[in-house]
């Protein structure tokens, strides 16, 4: 296949991710509160309200507030990462192609 090179180089990259974020607390504390600053200030037109409302109800069947969404990702923690990345290791991980 001729995206078989590529995907191994997006594996690495996730390896390196899941790898380097396991490895340090400090680094996932960075990422975590780099994901809050973007709701506190939120201006958006009311065509693209009215669009993310759609998708939000057609895939998660549920809107949630900013207040919600800062909530959730405040409560993250660090062992809910290492727990994740044990389940994206190469053993586990298969790959789909699907023609689009």
């Amino acid at each position: 296949m001729r995206f078989q090179g590529k995907i191994k180089d997006v594996y690495k990259i996730l390896d390196n991710c899941f790898s380097e974020i396991g490895n340090n607390p400090h680094l996932f504390a960075r990422v975590k509160n780099g994901a809050l600053p973007p709701f506190s200030c939120t201006i958006i037109m009311g065509s693209e309200l009215v669009k993310e409302a759609v998708v939000k109800l057609k895939i998660l069947q549920e809107i949630k507030t900013t207040e919600e969404i800062v909530a959730e990702i405040k409560s993250i923690q660090f062992s809910d990462i290492l727990e994740i990345g044990r389940w994206l290791t190469p053993e586990r991980r298969w790959t789909l192609f699907r023609k689009v």
